[in-house]
């Protein structure tokens, strides 16, 4: 019994072969983002980054809403009350870190930050995956944060989940591209650093796949 469970355990091994990878994404140009970090942004600047999701892997993952509160006892004792948990229909793809900071001490911060799905329309045959001609994405935004107001020096981590609705359970599309939009001209400079984490199948087996071209170069990610 006790050899049957550990073959079990070795198979649900390779049946869910899936790792946490990290990235920093790519300019809409497919060159890599390099962290040092930050992009200086002033108000008038728009930050796209496009994280390639060939290796992304499927966890079936919708979130967790409450959906509807009711009375279960006397009318009006709201003591008695019941919270139903139901399935979101939003598909989860990942987690962006995000890291933002107003440079000066008279400025702060109101940044929208959106996202929009996007799929490959056209591929040379060259290595590169990433290139503006190649991909079409949605021009129907998802707002992930919106407003956010921060001083000079208030800097912290904060994660916030990438995702896409649909009515139904889907498949994630090729691409997504993540926005960063300053939302007052007071915003004069601000730094930005990200990092976007998300399911991903072993490396090994992704490098062993065929597909419309590769996925551009690592030298903006770390793999875990």
């Amino acid at each position: 019994m006790k050899q049957i469970l550990i073959f079990i355990l070795i198979l649900s091994a390779f049946v869910f072969g899936q790792q946490i990878n990290r990235t920093w994404g790519y300019t809409t140009a497919g060159i890599a983002y390099t962290q040092t970090g930050s992009v200086n942004a002033d108000s008038t600047t728009e930050v796209s980054i496009v994280f390639d999701l060939q290796d992304w892997y499927s966890i079936d993952w919708n979130p967790p809403v409450y959906t509807t509160t009711f009375d279960i006892g006397v009318s009006g004792d709201s003591t008695l009350a019941q919270t139903v948990v139901g399935n979101s229909d939003a598909l989860m793809l990942g987690t962006l870190w995000l890291r933002q900071d107003a440079q000066n001490a008279t400025d702060s911060l109101a940044v929208l930050v959106e996202a929009f799905p996007g799929n490959m329309i056209y591929h040379p045959g060259g290595t590169s995956r990433i290139t503006a001609a190649n991909i079409n994405f949605s021009t129907t935004a998802i707002t992930i944060q919106d407003s956010t107001n921060l001083a000079k020096g208030d800097v912290q981590w904060t994660p916030y989940n990438i995702y896409l609705h649909a009515s139904s359970r889907i498949l994630p599309p090729e691409f997504v591209k993540v926005t960063f939009e300053q939302k007052t001209t007071a915003d004069d400079s601000v730094d930005y650093f990200w990092d976007f984490a998300y399911p991903a199948v072993y490396q090994s087996q992704q490098e062993q796949r065929t597909s419309r071209g590769t996925i551009p170069t690592k030298s903006g990610a770390t793999l875990h």
